[in-house]
């Protein structure tokens, strides 16, 4: 973590996935490192992850690269070409990354960048390094980000990606950045496959990156977008650290792993799925011994319907002693957090 805060500094984030389960107290087996960036700062990020080193995934979040797959015998092959449809709204919704090649042996978990529009949740819109303050409900236009040193390593994040039309009707621009696409059937190869084949669906959202990012000059040209209401997000949802990374309170990363999953129909058999429900349930809700009406407040229904039946809130609770395995067990290697905030 302390590698990635590095190059991402000053970019203002939201930290998801392991790290953030981690600061409220949870700890996430299942790790990745994800980061909720506003749209004005996302190509900076990802320039910046290229020019310290990291390598552009294009492969599924699910898999691993196609070299090193090949290398794998061919039942492994087998259960990595069948898990990668499953891990299709996140790897359609993100642009994805792995450690520099040197750092590999010791840091080996994935790097994704997604839109506040993915979870409902971003950075304080004023906080975001290519705003220049707006008024609440003002639109973003017209302002340049500081200038990144330039890179040739971020020319490979625009190979193969479909470039976007760059005259876009007025009215599609507050629409959401990401666009789904229809799953496509993965062809079956036996006894290797072919590395195409390993590849994730792509996304409108990856071509709208890659239309800006030829070198990290380019990102001078760009203009924020108008993102959603719903999907800024104020200072007293997260605790700050270094004044640029922001940890999501408790109740509201537990909301936005549960908006999440529910982004997964419950009829499609999903490895992504399931892991978000061991994130929201066995990783942070139980460990953190949080209380049952901890999302009593939200507006979100179906959040809360889904959570209530996780947990069995209304079915004779959930025996925490068994879900966490040690009673009360809240272990972190965060900042120390006072845990009476967490639930605030």
């Amino acid at each position: 973590m302390d590698f990635l805060t590095e190059v991402l500094k000053p970019i203002t984030v939201v930290v998801w996935g392991g790290p953030a389960l981690e600061h409220c107290g949870g700890r996430a087996f299942n790790y990745g490192y994800i980061f909720i960036v506003n749209e004005c700062d996302r190509d900076l990020a990802a320039a910046k992850l290229l020019d310290a080193g990291c390598i552009r995934a294009d492969w599924s979040w699910g898999s691993i690269d196609p070299a090193t797959l090949q290398t794998l015998d061919d039942n492994a092959q087998r259960i990595h070409k069948k898990s990668i449809p499953e891990y299709e709204d996140i790897d359609n919704n993100s642009i994805r990354f792995v450690f520099p090649p040197e750092c590999v042996s010791i840091m080996n978990e994935p790097i994704a960048l997604v839109l506040p529009s993915f979870v409902g949740l971003g950075p304080p819109r004023t906080a975001a390094l290519g705003s220049r303050e707006p008024a609440q409900g003002e639109t973003q236009n017209n302002e340049k980000l500081p200038r990144s040193h330039k890179s040739t390593q971020s020319e490979a994040l625009v190979q193969g990606e479909d470039i976007l039309q760059q005259n876009i009707p007025q009215e599609d621009k507050s629409q959401e950045a990401a666009t789904f696409l229809e799953p496509q059937t993965l062809p079956e190869r036996e006894p290797y496959l072919d590395p195409d084949s390993l590849q994730p669906i792509k996304s409108q959202q990856n071509s709208e990156l890659s239309q800006n990012v030829n070198n990290t000059s380019d990102i001078d040209e760009l203009q924020g977008e108008k993102e959603l209401q719903e999907n800024t997000a104020d200072d007293s949802k997260f605790t700050c650290v270094d004044g640029f990374l922001y940890y999501p309170r408790l109740p509201v990363l537990l909301e936005t792993i549960i908006r999440a999953r529910l982004r997964v129909p419950e009829e499609k058999v999903s490895y992504w799925a399931t892991m978000l429900e061991i994130w929201a349930i066995t990783y942070l809700w139980a460990p953190a011994m949080a209380p049952y009406d901890i999302l009593d407040g939200i507006e979100d229904e179906e959040v809360k319907a889904w959570f209530n039946k996780a947990t069995r809130r209304f079915n004779g609770g959930m025996d925490r002693v068994t879900v966490t395995k040690r009673k009360g067990r809240v272990a972190s290697i965060r900042p120390p957090v006072d845990l009476d905030t967490l639930f605030d």
